[in-house]
């Protein structure tokens, strides 16, 4: 008998924190599920840890072979998932334990839905909460925010989907670059709705160093193509993306959570970043204050 949930989880190079993200699908509160896991190819322990958690729990399966990709491994994870309900987990996210069950209900009350996000609290590397993902819940509005290049209506990893709608819309675009999540939610936007749930079911971890702040030109780009072939297929003008200008730098991005998590009132976060900048770029005035602001508590 089908599991009535596949979780798909692609790993690439994820030993420090995959042992987490597999915790929190075990203790989901929704024990009707599957956890397919597909190693791309770590050149690290990824694949010790995971093993150690499938020996011990039947619902896990593990595939692994040499590095295709992002795009290509998702592919392969929805044709490898046996339940007609997909949720997406990253390698190094958490899910709250009641992400499957708030996620699942609200599909199986809601036929019109082909796919879900739910709030999402941002995390850093070290567990420390950053802020809340501000993302709509309202169809029309993640459609708008996708379609105007906006972006991030929905948090990807946080997804649950019906497994058949999104092979019918094709699964993800390998030529896509850091947009293929963008070119997706357009596509199954076009088939059905799209919405984010309430509460906070999901953990989603910055990285400093991840494809959003390393290759910013190269998505632009290719978020370009994905919202340039969605107007055309719904018949729409063009759509020109604004350019965000350049990308931050490590500095930026730290200076940047420090106010986003000001502003939450996750003091210790603020105060980790102020400092990270003072230290870093200690003749600049604005980080002295950011620095004040956070042991102030804004």
């Amino acid at each position: 008998m089908h599991p009535k949930i596949s979780v798909l989880m692609p790993v690439y190079n994820a030993a420090r924190y995959v042992g987490k993200a597999i915790t929190s699908i075990l203790n989901q509160d929704f024990p009707d599920f599957e956890l397919v896991i597909l190693d791309d190819g770590s050149s690290d322990n990824s694949m010790v840890v995971i093993k150690e958690f499938a020996s011990k729990d039947a619902r896990i399966k593990v595939v692994s072979r040499e590095n295709k990709g992002i795009s290509i491994t998702r592919n392969e994870l929805i044709t490898l998932a046996s339940a007609d309900i997909i949720a997406w987990m990253d390698a190094d996210d958490i899910s709250l334990p009641h992400r499957l069950s708030t996620q699942y209900d609200f599909l199986a009350k809601h036929a019109d839905y082909v796919a879900l996000g739910t709030k999402t609290q941002l995390i850093d590397k070290d567990d420390d909460s950053i802020c809340v993902w501000p993302g709509p819940s309202d169809h029309e509005a993640i459609d708008h925010w996708h379609i105007s290049g906006r972006g991030g209506a929905i948090v990807f990893p946080s997804t649950m989907m019906r497994r058949k709608a999104a092979k019918e819309v094709g699964g993800f675009n390998p030529d896509l670059v850091g947009a293929e999540d963008l070119d997706l939610f357009l596509r199954l936007a076009e088939v059905g709705k799209l919405t984010n749930v309430e509460p906070i079911c999901f953990c989603y971890r910055q990285h400093i160093d991840s494809i959003c702040h390393e290759q910013g030109g190269q998505i632009a780009s290719d978020s370009q193509k994905a919202i340039d072939a969605a107007t055309q297929r719904r018949g729409l003008s063009p759509v020109v993306v604004k350019a965000s200008g350049k990308n931050l730098d490590k500095l930026g991005i730290y200076n940047k959570w420090v106010w986003w998590s000001l502003r939450e009132g996750n003091k210790h976060t603020a105060q980790k970043y102020a400092l990270k900048t003072v230290l870093m770029a200690p003749t600049r005035l604005a980080h002295w204050k950011a620095l004040f602001f956070a042991w102030r508590g804004y």
